[in-house]
């Protein structure tokens, strides 16, 4: 029984070299293949954080021109912040505001006396309270048909102005 068995050990033998080369090969392949994959990810997860790190970035920018715009505004300012009186002679006598400053501008102006005025030409006047808000700017022209009511209400509002000035 062995003598037949000695040509068949003799063929499995011859094939052995071969059976472990390819062994060998199908184990390289699957380490490669496991390789790659694992960098595949890798890259992927590189890319999704490095583009997080960009939009961290450009929120930090943004943030810190904000804070500097915000910054120099506030060191443009022409005005300290608070309420402030003053008084003008307009057509008809005295005329009182209170201007009100935040964040260094003209934020609103009250007109709490002006008894004296005619109605109908100091509600021309009060139209100037808009423009001066809105330019931040108590420089304006009177109104025409109107002219001692706004020039009493525009002195009034630069009296005021001027203690808010900053120095």
């Amino acid at each position: 029984m062995t003598a037949s068995l000695a040509p068949i050990k003799r063929a499995c033998w011859s094939f052995a070299p071969c059976l472990i080369k390819l062994i060998s090969l199908v184990l390289i392949l699957c380490t490669l293949t496991v390789y790659q994959t694992a960098a595949a990810a890798r890259a992927g997860q590189n890319a999704a954080v490095k583009a997080q790190i960009k939009a961290a970035e450009k929120r930090a920018r943004e943030e810190a021109k904000a804070l500097a715009d915000e910054q120099t505004r506030l060191a443009a300012a022409k005005y300290r912040d608070g309420i402030y009186e003053g008084a003008g002679y307009g057509y008809g006598g005295d005329i009182k505001v209170r201007v009100t400053v935040k964040d260094g501008e003209i934020y609103t102006i009250d007109v709490y006396e002006h008894s004296g005025e005619d109605e109908e030409y100091f509600k021309l006047a009060l139209g100037l309270k808009d423009k001066i808000i809105e330019e931040n700017d108590p420089d304006v022209d009177a109104v025409t048909g109107s002219t001692f009511s706004s020039e009493g209400l525009l002195e009034a509002i630069n009296a005021a102005l001027e203690k808010a000035v900053k120095k």
